[in-house]
Formats: structure tokens, sequence, C-alpha cells
């Protein structure tokens, strides 16, 4: 007996996956794309064992958020695994169901589920999505093949985890504004604010102490605001993390790019104060950055 995993997501409302012109195949597995009531569904097939099927799906919905990242193509990530229900009776279960031959179990169209090949299985899903432009199954299927066999969810930071999230979940904005905002924040996510150097903290460090022993409750407060200056700003970090992350992928524009993508984050600034911002092609050039940013953090291990 051999098992099939269902995996259903969501891709963003302007773009589709075509099905696969040629063979796919997910960690050795055949597999294929599908459509079901609005959902892109990757179906792998073949998995030896029931054990192998729901380890394959604990890998599945970080590895999409991976292919998300490879191929540039948003995704809702269906988390939630459906377990299969079985029926005691199959012919009457068909019968009643409306089929002409046995069903042995049910699941939910619009979760993920591993079943049983050889068995009648049938998949119950409501729902719909818009879809306009179409992209190849191939990068996609293989990116995500390559997440599962690269990635190891546990080992990639939560934050990193988060910033990605962001990432894909940006594709489902509809104004520029919003697309650029959500990459901004992002960016905020995956950074850490690190310290400044040692020499401006030792400096600080003194100030502070005198601000403490001032008789003035006005000097007094400022002790607690020299001590943020202990650590970068949100721009520093930013600017400071897109820097490491390319550097660590040999990428020989990083300085170029990390300058780039602070100026960009800059404009954050009008359009949370202002809400007013012409994004232009900020908005795809930020989601590059951050794209490749990403990809080159969780690949390194940041």
């Amino acid at each position: 007996m051999t098992y099939a995993v269902w995996c259903p997501f969501k891709v963003a409302p302007t773009r589709e996956i075509k099905e696969a012109a040629s063979t796919i195949e997910v960690c050795g597995y055949p597999a294929s794309m599908e459509r079901n009531m609005g959902y892109h569904v990757l179906v792998i097939r073949g998995i030896p064992s029931d054990s192998d099927a729901f380890e394959l799906i604990n890998k599945l919905p970080w590895s999409l958020r991976w292919a998300s990242l490879q191929t540039d193509i948003g995704v809702d990530v269906i988390e939630t695994v459906d377990k299969l229900t079985r029926f005691d009776e199959p012919e009457k279960a068909g019968k009643r169901m409306g089929f002409d031959h046995a069903v042995d179990g049910v699941f939910q169209g619009n979760m993920i589920c591993a079943f049983p090949e050889d068995q009648s299985i049938k998949k119950v899903t409501a729902g719909g999505v818009g879809i306009m432009m179409s992209a190849p199954a191939e990068p996609f299927v293989a990116a995500v093949g390559e997440g599962v066999e690269v990635i190891e969810p546990s080992a990639v930071d939560s934050r990193l985890k988060l910033a990605t999230e962001l990432f894909c979940m940006s594709e489902f904005e509809w104004s520029p504004q919003a697309k650029f905002l959500s990459l901004c924040i992002a960016l905020e996510v995956a950074s850490t604010r690190a310290k400044v150097a040692n020499n401006v903290v030792e400096q600080l460090d003194e100030w502070i102490a005198i601000a403490k022993s001032s008789l003035d409750s006005d000097i007094r407060d400022l002790a607690g605001r020299l001590n943020h200056l202990k650590r970068m700003s949100h721009r520093q970090s930013v600017r400071a993390f897109v820097k490491r992350a390319l550097v660590a992928d040999s990428n020989t524009q990083a300085e170029e790019v990390s300058a780039e993508a602070l100026h960009l984050y800059d404009k954050r600034g009008s359009l949370v104060h202002g809400g007013q911002l012409e994004v232009g092609q900020e908005a795809p050039r930020l989601k590059e950055i951050v794209r490749m940013t990403l990809l080159s953090a969780i690949r390194n291990g940041l």
C-alpha cells in the first residue's frame, strides 16, 4: 500500500500556477499540481508508508513558503491537517453520498491530508478565488522539493519564519502602498536590533551614571532614553541585516543593495505618518530586495 499527500494552498489573487507540462517530483515521489474549488493543490503520490507521508506533511507548509521566496509567487499556506474519516460500511457510505461505488473514507479538501492510494477516498471542499496571471508548475514544485530536502523548519529562526510569512502575504494586498508597508514590516521583523560598538556603549554608560546621580529629575529621566541608544535603530538594523545576508551569499552588490534597502525603508515613515505615498516602482524593487535577503539569510542560517 502506498500513500498520497493532498496539500492545498492559495496563491495571490493575480497569480495562477499552471498544471505541469512534464513529469514533476518532490523528493523522488511523483507529484502533480491540480486545482480544486479555488485552491491550488500539490498532490504527492507513491509514498511508501503513512509515517513517511506525515513526515513530509510536517515539512510542506514551510517548504511552500520557501518556494514562494524562490519563485516570487505569493502563497497563503494551509497548515491545518485533516484526519481521514473512514467508513465501516463503504458500500452504504457510497450510496448515501450519491456514488454508484463504495467510498472508504473522506477528508476536507481545503486541508492537508494523507490517504492510501488503493482505496476509494473522496474530498469535500468549499470556497473559491479569482486567478489571473499564470506561472509554470515545474519551478514552483522543484522549489518545494528543495525546501523539503534542504531546509529544516525547526532550525529556521522564528523571526525569519514570520518575515517570510509577511513576504508571502504581501501579495494578497491589493494596493501598492499596503504591499510596500507589509514588505517594510517583513524587513523590520527579520532584522535584529544589535548593540552598537563597545566604545559607544561605554560612553553611554558614563553618561547614564551621571544622569542617574543628578538632583534634577529631568536629567535623571534622560538615563532611560540614553539606554535605548545602546542598540541600533530600526533603520541601522535593516541596512546591517540586508548587507550581512547578502555578504553571506557572496553578493558583490551587498553594500549598494543594503543602502537601497535603507532608502526604500525610509519612505515607510511618510506612508505610516502621512498616509500618502506614491510608491510606483518602489514596491516591486523592495519586494525583490526582501526576497533575496530572506533567501540568503535562511540558506546561511542567520
